[in-house]
């Protein structure tokens, strides 16, 4: 991107990246509060399958 006397128009292009950064910071914090809830769920799913299997003779 170039400005109005062919400079580079800096100010449109860090505005851009600051809002790619955003971006990625919000999908940074969403795989982090899915990856939570996986490890809760699959630490659910432990328990019940313990409580429900078959307790074999010692």
């Amino acid at each position: 991107m170039s400005g109005p006397n062919g400079e580079p128009n800096i100010s449109t292009d860090d505005d851009v990246i600051m809002e790619i950064n955003s971006c990625l910071d919000d999908l940074e914090e969403r795989n982090h509060s899915l990856n939570d809830k996986l490890h809760e769920l699959f630490g659910e799913e432990d328990k019940l399958s313990y409580l429900y299997s078959p307790q074999l003779p010692p």
